[in-house]
This record gives C-alpha cells, structure tokens and sequence, in this order.
C-alpha cells in the first residue's frame, strides 16, 4: 500500500507531514502512533515503508493515559466556563488521578454539540495529551479564559465532524478564520482536537 494511502485522510489534518516538514495538506493525525513512541515522524515513515508493525485500531482505541484533575481545578478561575463533566468522570486512583483513553476521546467528540460540550472535550483531548504533567496542563489554561472560548471551540470543531468537508476547512477554522482563532491554540494542538472530533471511524478510512 502506498505511502500516502496510509496517511491521508478526509476527516482530520496533521500539522507536520512524513518527512517531517510543516504542511497545510490533508493528513492522518499522527498522535496515536507517536504517543508515547520517542519516535520521530520520519522514523514512523520508515516502520511503514518497511512493512513492520504499527498499533492496531483495537490497540489505539484502548491507549490510556493518568492525569490529576487539581492540575486544573487549582487554576480554575472565575473567568472560566463551567467546571467540565469530565472532571468527575469514573473512578480516581489512589493518588487522586483519572483515567482517559483514546476511545473515550472520540466518544468525547461525537457528543460535542453545544459551546460547554466544547470546553469539556478541550480540557480531555489537553487531559490526554499532558498526562500526570502539571506544567503542561499549566500551559493550556489561559486559553480557556478567552472571549467566548466555548463558541469558539465549537465552531472551530463543527468542520471537523461533517463528513461532507474536506479536512483543509477544519484546519482552517482554527488557523485562517479570526472568529475561532484562540490564544495559545496554534497547530500543534488544535489537529488534535479535529482528529479526535473527527470520529474513531477515520482510522480505517
């Protein structure tokens, strides 16, 4: 199978291609298979033109991570939207830490309709991507104390959720259109937030 068969993608856009150069071309997120991997993207490029073996769909749905909720509610402050449901989402560990798995983050995206389905999903989609580190979280709290964070994060991510769009109209929802465009939401995030958006059903497209 080619190269670009593997890769591209209708439903999301990747911010970085195979070779690793930056790019505003349609391609499959590559968060579930960097995850975690130390691997670069020309590395996973090499995996795949070598026929060796990358996570299954089963194995990606199932990639979980810990985070701590205090990492966020100890800077939720009044200028915030509403604290998220996710917050209080199964069952916390001995050390006060939730889990959330890739599936659950596509989950997540279906269910995003209203602006506080929005803010919920963001805070989850940062959830996963940060883990148990506080700084990283930290980094991605200011942007919820935007002008309308909610609208703008639905209306940045409705594009992504129509199967009748090309994916260059989500990226460029968050990217060219200033009424969606947030603070400290640049690229290297907001593809995430469209690929999990976009629906677990993209990775076997």
């Amino acid at each position: 199978m080619p190269l670009h068969t593997v890769l591209e993608s209708r439903s999301l856009v990747g911010a970085i291609d195979y070779a690793g150069q930056p790019t505003t071309q349609p391609f499959h997120d590559w968060s579930w298979i960097l995850a975690r991997t130390r691997k670069t993207t020309a590395e996973v490029a090499d995996l795949i033109r070598n026929g060796q073996r990358i996570p299954t769909t089963v194995e990606v749905e199932n990639h979980a991570i810990r985070f701590y909720p205090r990492h966020w509610l100890n800077r939720w402050g009044e200028n915030m939207p509403v604290i998220p449901s996710v917050f209080q989402s199964g069952e916390k560990d001995s050390k006060g830490r939730l889990t959330l798995s890739c599936g659950d983050l596509f989950t997540l995206g279906t269910m995003v309709e209203t602006a506080q389905n929005a803010v919920n999903f963001y805070v989850a989609v940062c959830s996963w991507d940060a883990g148990a580190k506080a700084r990283d979280i930290y980094r991605r709290i200011p942007t919820l104390s935007e002008t309308d964070v909610g609208e703008k994060f639905l209306g940045g991510i409705m594009p992504a959720k129509d199967s009748n769009l090309e994916s260059e109209v989500a990226y460029r929802s968050f990217w060219r259109r200033e009424q969606y465009r947030l603070k400290g939401l640049g690229p290297a995030f907001f593809t995430k937030l469209l690929y999990f958006a976009a629906g677990f059903d993209t990775l076997s497209d």
